[in-house]
């Protein structure tokens, strides 16, 4: 017997099947994937795949250099530099996506209230976001989290999350703004749609596309952010990321250049490769393209 599936889920292969062509016409995106792919699956089986356990320390085996015994070197307690990029990278990641998140669901949510509704509330919430653009990312940062009195990847998280939603508002905005004015919207008001109906399940579709793209770039400058504050001393002084191996290696750096070497190439794999991804996916999802 013959089967048939429905019309929707044959769109939907269809749509991804095409999504899918296009994407592998970028070579860089590929190759992004694969990076990204190789730092989550460290994330996910670090202590597996260590060739060391990071936190137990060996006072003997301090700032030696690259051997067969230790890739990446030791630092300043004897540690193995591998084991820590490893272990840094659940720390980093976890940071990056968790922040990722929430800006895309804090710059969703007021980007869409504002360009659906419009007026004195689109006036508020874009002068709102305004004081965030407007203030210098970094000194808003070390600001917050200056104020806290512990300092823990929790409220690093948090604060990353709720200061870089502004700029995905108002990308959602300006997709609001012109499909509220589509026919297919029209027709829905027409027939006594309620405005949560429309913007959830009408509207916000259509718009996917841009809040997708940013928030890969939010992701890369999520996981950026967190290093440059653990290097300047800001972030978690108990967790094992990027950033605190660096600030630890700034010390040493003159005479251990591996220390502060493999971990700084380990954010830059990580926020290129990213960017690469975020470059194909934007390629891939511009409607301009959808004829081809």
């Amino acid at each position: 017997m013959v089967t048939h599936l429905p019309y929707k889920e044959v769109r939907v292969i269809h749509q991804l099947s095409v999504f899918w062509r296009r994407f592998k016409r970028s070579f860089t995106a590929e190759i992004g994937v694969f990076i990204i792919v190789g730092f989550f699956m460290m994330a996910i089986f670090g202590p597996q795949i260590s060739p060391h356990e990071y936190v137990k320390t060996n006072l003997n085996e301090q700032n030696r250099p690259p051997s067969p015994e230790h890739l990446f070197g030791t630092d300043g307690l004897g540690r193995d530099v591998l084991s820590g990029v490893i272990y840094g990278a659940r720390i980093s990641l976890f940071v990056g996506i968790s922040a990722a998140c929430i800006s895309t669901v804090i710059g969703t949510i007021v980007g869409a209230i504002s360009g659906y509704y419009g007026r004195i509330i689109d006036n508020l919430l874009m002068r709102f976001s305004d004081l965030f653009l407007v203030t210098p990312a970094y000194f808003l940062y070390i600001l917050l989290i200056a104020t806290l009195r512990t300092r823990s990847i929790l409220y690093i998280m948090v604060i990353l999350g709720v200061t870089m939603w502004p700029r995905l508002a108002r990308i959602v905005r300006a997709s609001f703004l012109s499909l509220k004015e589509t026919d297919f919207v029209k027709a829905a008001k027409t027939l006594g749609a309620s405005d949560r109906r429309i913007i959830f399940r009408h509207i916000l579709p259509n718009a996917m596309a841009p809040i997708i793209v940013t928030t890969t770039f939010n992701l890369a400058g999520a996981i950026l952010l967190e290093s440059s504050l653990g290097f300047l001393g800001f972030g978690d002084p108990t967790a094992y990321s990027w950033g605190s191996m660096l600030e630890r290696a700034s010390e040493v750096i003159r005479f251990a250049w591996w220390q502060a070497t493999f971990p700084g190439l380990a954010i830059f794999l990580t926020t290129l490769a990213l960017n690469f991804v975020g470059d194909g996916l934007r390629d891939a999802l511009d409607p301009r393209l959808r004829a081809l």
